[in-house]
C-alpha cells in the first residue's frame, strides 16, 4: 500500500509539474504593444485615407490570397503608414463615418494588424510542443497560443487587442454574420485575403460575395453521404451564439437544436442552389471539420 501511495504521489507531484511549468510558459497574457510605431509626429498621417494599406494588398497579397510575409519583414513602410493612420484617427471623425464604412475601416484595421504582427515575427520560430497540435508555421506558434488577444494596436487613439477589435468593434458594433467571412486569421481554413481595402467600397455587395464564395468552396462546407452529416468550417462553430442571436428565427430548420438551425438559416441564404435544397431535404447530421493553421504565405514580385 505504501508502494503505491508513493507512486501515486509521485504521479501527482509531476502532473502538478507539468502543469505549473505549462501554465508559467503559455500563461502569459501580457499585451504587446509596439509603442515605437506610434512614436511620430502625428501630422503627415493626417487625414485618413487607404492609399498605404491598398498598396500593401496589390503589392504583398496574390489572386489565391497567400501574403508574401518575407516581403512585409523586409519593407514594411506601407504597413506602417496605414497603421499610424488609423491610429491617429479622431475618435470624432471615426464615429462620423456611415456604418458601413465603419465596418469596413475595422476589417482593414484587423487584417493590417495581423499581417503586420506576423511579419515582426517572420520566419517563425515554433514552439517545440506546440508543433505537435498546430503547424510549425502558425500564428499559433506566436506568443504560444494568445496571437489574437495579446497582440495590441492604436487605433482612434485606443488601445485594443485584435480579439477585441474584432468582439467589440467588429461585431458588437454592427452584428453583421457576413463580416465572420471577411475576417482572415492568416490560416489556410481562413476566408482569403482579398486584394483591395474594404474601407470606401461597396461592402455589402463584397460581404454577400465572400460569404457565397466560401460557401461554395471545401473551406465552407463539406457533405458526407455515407455518413448522412453535412460538415461546416469551424467558423460557425465558433460564433454559434452570434449565429443564434441575429439567424434564430425565420425559415423553419425541423429536426435541429436552435444553434445548428440557426447555422443553417444562413447557410442557406448564401449557399449555391443545390446545396440549399439539400439542406431543406435534411436528414443530416452536423458537424465540423478541422481549422488548419497554416500560415497562408506566399511569395510575390
Amino acid at each position: 500500500m505504501r508502494t503505491g501511495k508513493k507512486i501515486a504521489l509521485g504521479f501527482l507531484g509531476t502532473v502538478l509539474l507539468l502543469a505549473t511549468g505549462f501554465r508559467l510558459r503559455y500563461g502569459s497574457n501580457a499585451p504587446v504593444f509596439d509603442e515605437a510605431l506610434y512614436a511620430v509626429d502625428p501630422a503627415p498621417y493626417r487625414p485618413f485615407d487607404v492609399s498605404a494599406w491598398a498598396r500593401v494588398l496589390a503589392r504583398r497579397v496574390d489572386e489565391q490570397g497567400r501574403v508574401d510575409f518575407a516581403g512585409l519583414a523586409a519593407d514594411g513602410e506601407d504597413l506602417e503608414r496605414f497603421l499610424r493612420q488609423a491610429a491617429f484617427l479622431a475618435p470624432a471623425e471615426l464615429a462620423a463615418f456611415p456604418a458601413e464604412q465603419r465596418l469596413g475601416f475595422w476589417i482593414d484595421v484587423f487584417h493590417a494588424g495581423v499581417l503586420r504582427a506576423v511579419a515582426r515575427s517572420y520566419p517563425i520560430e515554433p514552439d517545440l510542443f506546440l508543433q505537435i497540435p498546430f503547424p510549425a508555421n502558425s500564428v499559433k506558434q506566436i506568443h504560444r497560443l494568445k496571437f489574437f488577444r495579446r497582440e495590441q494596436l492604436l487605433v482612434a487613439g485606443e488601445r485594443l487587442s485584435l480579439q477585441e477589435i474584432e468582439d467589440r468593434k467588429i461585431w458588437d458594433e454592427h452584428r453583421d454574420l457576413r463580416s465572420l467571412f471577411a475576417l482572415h486569421r492568416a490560416a489556410q481554413s481562413s476566408p482569403p485575403l482579398v486584394r483591395s481595402p474594404y474601407f470606401g467600397s461597396a461592402l455589402g455587395e463584397r460581404l454577400d460575395s465572400h460569404v457565397r464564395a466560401f460557401l461554395a468552396s471545401e473551406q465552407g462546407l463539406r457533405w458526407n453521404e455515407a455518413r448522412k452529416t453535412l460538415a461546416l468550417s469551424r467558423l460557425f462553430e465558433w460564433n454559434e451564439a452570434r449565429f443564434l442571436e441575429v439567424a434564430g428565427s425565420g425559415e423553419e430548420i425541423p429536426g435541429y437544436k436552435a444553434e445548428g438551425a440557426a447555422m443553417l438559416r444562413f447557410a442557406l441564404r448564401y449557399a449555391p442552389e443545390e446545396q440549399a435544397a439539400r439542406i431543406r431535404r435534411g436528414g443530416f447530421a452536423l458537424d465540423a471539420f478541422g481549422f488548419d493553421w497554416a500560415l497562408v504565405e506566399a511569395r510575390t514580385h
